[in-house]
């Protein structure tokens, strides 16, 4: 009946006037603000300042200052602030990611580059910190971006510890989509590592 039909598109409504606010939040933008979120929009989880400033950032310069188009992103609410044991962190809500990506990819935009930007990211972080969660971050983003060999090559350095761990079921997985998705010696290796954890 109609009142059930008006319930199943209840859902729908609220997304698509989710999409307009974020059309017109996102035309009034300047450059510098639009420009970071498609970059913020990149990162899946919340990320500290630091990676949003490496995003903007070039070979010229790593890491340009960012706060002033932070600021007006979070007074459109495009951004949330988050505090986490005395860090402050910013995500990008996931539907704002996905309207913003798809905007960007619209107007021509290729966002493969932004993404082994962000697996550089963890990579980086990775060199100080040695955290093995951020090193397999470092591979979602490479894999997404269709780098298959550099995920994998973070896959065959992880996957023993993953084991160890007691992640035998990601450590399984990641090993299946590296041989999935690689040849040759890479390939080869990933299905040596699989045979020894079957």
């Amino acid at each position: 009946d109609v009142d059930d039909l008006l319930q199943d598109l209840q859902p729908v409504a609220e997304e698509a006037k989710a999409f307009t606010l974020f059309g017109k939040a996102y035309s009034r933008l300047d450059d510098g603000a639009r420009e970071l979120l498609i970059r913020a929009s990149i990162f899946e989880e919340a990320v500290p300042e630091e990676a949003l400033r490496w995003m903007m950032g070039d070979e010229k310069t790593p890491s340009p200052p960012v706060s002033k188009p932070l600021e007006e992103l979070q007074r459109w609410g495009l951004v949330a602030r988050q505090d986490e044991r005395e860090i402050r962190l910013f995500s990008v809500h996931t539907l704002v990611r996905q309207f913003v990506q798809k905007e960007a990819e619209n107007n021509g935009a290729d966002l493969r580059p932004l993404r082994i930007r962000a697996a550089q990211h963890y990579e980086l972080q990775v060199k100080v910190n040695h955290d093995l969660w951020d090193h397999l971050r470092a591979r979602d983003y490479y894999y997404r971006a269709g780098e298959y060999e550099r995920a994998a090559g973070i896959v065959e350095a992880a996957w023993k510890y993953l084991a160890r761990w007691g992640f035998i079921e990601l450590a399984m997985r990641l090993l299946q989509q590296s041989a999935d998705t690689t040849s040759g010696a890479t390939k080869a290796r990933a299905n040596g590592n699989l045979a020894i954890l079957y």
